[in-house]
């Protein structure tokens, strides 16, 4: 995965129009050039810093439940 959403963009179009069976995982940077890269062909698309915060949010309900039924 690149650290680039315009070539990632570029690869996924690229790669769909090579072969239309592939399954193509890739990253985006940001919510909108994730639709983007989804409507080019992208089967997937990660975006590390929103992932992250799921995965936050996961260990602070883990680490201090009575806190998270609060809401």
């Amino acid at each position: 995965m690149i650290d680039n959403d315009a070539d990632n963009l570029y690869i996924t179009v690229t790669a769909r129009s090579l072969n239309e069976n592939l399954k193509i995982i890739t990253r985006a940077g940001q919510q909108r050039y994730a639709q983007a890269i989804r409507t080019s062909g992208a089967d997937e698309v990660v975006i590390p810093e929103y992932e992250g915060g799921l995965m936050t949010g996961r260990m602070i309900e883990r680490f201090y439940p009575a806190h998270s039924k609060l809401q």
